[in-house]
């Protein structure tokens, strides 16, 4: 506090465009087949903070958040350099909320350990389904018992925050299928649930099979239900207690006025005019959410997150 007014505060999101494989919905920046390019991505964005950091003297960052992409997909040293270096570029408060988006295929034990090692607190798992055929349906690489051992071994290296996302309304899923990934979910007791509602984007692999019938675009009333699904499942203790549902520090960090660096490819690195969300942060509308939001007060678990994929920051992708 200084003159009874709180001192500013920012928050550090990190973009690493890089995954293991494009994934047929996805319309996020990001590429597979590139890791060549690795190694100078990182040197830029070391470059890049080097040259925004006097612009933010003297404010403090109370969250940092590598997403994606794949940020597990960098060696571990890669990312680890990262956030050293902005700790020493940027002042990171030492309570800074400190996030990483993985999928299960990219982490173990021993890379788990060695982030968490450097700082990271919060990791945040791109699940999205424990139906094989609800993986297959979204061109997902990993199968569902390699999303229960990532989050076996994050527990193992000792995160004690843990987001687990999921998306519904894929081709060929069905409420019960839901049901039984969303109660497996809860089951496993993460702190966190994102809950996103399929949508399909023309340039995107799926989106050119919807535009060749190959396959139907979701079922928005089917998504309706599943966005409102939630009487069979309850808070569970250890899952938030049954408390509501706290916002993350990079979440707050984006409501208006707050200060952002955004460490990107090829855009411009600071916002600090508290307008708009960067344009890669911008989502348009929930097409389901007009038929959902007078039914925001009704029972359901207040530890799950329902969203449209459209309507959040950065989340697990590739």
């Amino acid at each position: 506090m200084s003159g009874g007014v709180a001192a500013e505060r920012a928050g550090l999101y990190v973009h690493i465009p890089f995954c293991m494989t494009r994934c047929g919905y996805c319309d996020f920046n990001t590429y597979a087949g590139l890791d060549e390019l690795k190694g100078a991505y990182v040197d830029a964005l070391v470059r890049e903070a080097e040259l925004a950091a006097p612009d933010w003297a003297g404010v403090e960052f109370a969250s940092v958040f590598f997403g994606g992409g794949t940020p597990t997909s960098l060696p571990v040293a890669d990312l680890v350099k990262l956030l050293d270096h902005f700790r020493t570029v940027f002042d990171v408060a030492a309570d800074a909320e400190i996030t990483s988006e993985a999928n299960p295929d990219t982490v173990d034990r021993e890379y788990l350990g060695a982030i968490r090692g450097a700082g990271v607190k919060r990791l945040s798992l791109g699940v999205q389904s424990f139906d094989p055929d609800v993986l297959e349906a979204l061109e997902r690489i990993h199968s569902p018992a390699s999303a229960r051992g990532a989050y076996s071994s994050t527990r193992a290296a000792g995160f004690g925050d843990i987001n687990l996302d999921l998306i519904y309304g894929a081709h060929g899923e069905t409420l019960r299928s839901w049901e039984s990934t969303l109660t497996e979910a809860v089951a496993m007791a993460p702190e966190h649930l994102s809950c996103y509602a399929l949508t399909i984007e023309p340039a995107t692999s799926l989106g050119r099979k919807v535009a060749a019938g190959l396959v139907p675009e979701p079922d928005p009333d089917l998504q309706a239900d599943m966005y409102d699904f939630g009487p069979p499942v309850r808070p569970q203790p250890g899952l938030l207690g049954g408390q509501p549902l706290p916002r993350t520090r990079r979440r707050r960090t984006f409501l208006p006025r707050r200060p952002k660096v955004v460490e990107r490819e090829a855009t411009p690195a600071v916002r600090r005019d508290g307008g708009k969300r960067p344009a890669a942060h911008r989502r348009r509308r929930d097409p389901h959410r007009r038929r959902t939001q007078d039914r925001e007060a009704a029972a359901r678990p207040p530890h799950v997150e329902r969203r449209s994929r459209d309507m959040a920051g950065p989340s697990s992708r590739g």
